[in-house]
């Protein structure tokens, strides 16, 4: 309840509850310095459901996960199934098997959209990796009417990102923080990417 509060004043969340780690696998290429800003915009998406991330640029880090931890891959070639319009994808795993979840965002499919909303590409992409980590965190491949987990950015979702304001609901908020506390006290195994 206090956390409810507290985002619905618009204030983030105290940091008692756990953070995540997310290791970037950027294969497509992105420059650093997109990357970096499109880090900012996805961790302020975080930061209003009171969630700190660490982000970890891998080229070539071990594939062992720890608790809160999670793999991105930032790619070139979309999947065929994934419907043509998806900017990126998550793949939930289920705990009991061990395995990790993880997401990955196509990067010609946000400069696509960037150009066609004319948005910021950086920002496009950040509210694109918060929207797949949100899945992941979420536990669901479901959708919401408004905020980061939308199925589809227009500019309204767009100009939000670029300003620090899209957000996740204060529901999905609170299932958020629940989830990394589930997470943090009773860990599974995860798996290599």
């Amino acid at each position: 309840m206090f956390l409810g509060m507290l985002l619905g004043m618009g204030l983030a969340a105290p940091r008692d509850s756990p953070g995540i780690t997310v290791r970037v696998l950027n294969p497509a290429g992105i420059p650093p310095r997109t990357l970096l800003r499109a880090e900012h915009v996805a961790a302020a998406a975080f930061d209003q459901a009171g969630v700190e991330i660490a982000w970890r640029q891998c080229p070539s880090c071990g594939e062992e996960l720890a608790t809160n931890e999670f793999w991105l891959h930032l790619l070139i070639n979309k999947p065929p199934h994934l419907h043509g319009d998806a900017l990126g994808f998550a793949v939930l795993m289920p705990a009991r098997d061990g395995a990790a979840s993880y997401g990955g965002v196509f990067w010609p499919a946000v400069e696509q959209a960037a150009a066609s909303l004319n948005a910021d590409e950086a920002s496009l992409l950040g509210a694109a990796i918060a929207h797949e980590l949100g899945h992941i965190l979420l536990r669901s491949p479901g959708h919401a009417w408004t905020g980061v987990m939308r199925p589809r950015f227009q500019n309204a979702e767009a100009r939000m990102a670029a300003s620090g304001e899209l957000r996740f609901t204060l529901e999905q908020a609170e299932r958020i923080q629940a989830e990394l506390i589930r997470r943090s006290v009773a860990p599974g195994v995860h798996a290599s990417r």
